[in-house]
């Protein structure tokens, strides 16, 4: 797969150049999109401000209590032992 191009080394912010899956076909007319993916929380303030309206105060409050993060050490979801 690496021979045939499978693999696309894009740059995240985090981890620097991380191999990441290309396509699986290759279409003649359509370009191939080389964006990494974004980091966890990176476009937090664009939708809670900008696209659901949230004000300032409150979105201040979700981040102290947990409810909005961008960090990577999140609490572990499922049955406790």
């Amino acid at each position: 797969m690496a021979q045939r191009g499978y693999f696309r080394w894009l740059k995240d912010k985090e981890p620097g150049e991380v191999p990441h899956s290309g396509p699986v076909f290759r279409l003649s007319k359509t370009p191939d999109n080389r964006l990494a993916v974004p980091c966890l929380g990176e476009h937090n303030e664009h939708v809670f401000r900008e696209i659901l309206g949230i004000a300032e105060e409150e979105i201040n409050q979700a981040l102290v209590q947990g409810g909005i993060t961008t960090e990577y050490d999140l609490p572990k979801m499922g049955k406790s032992a």
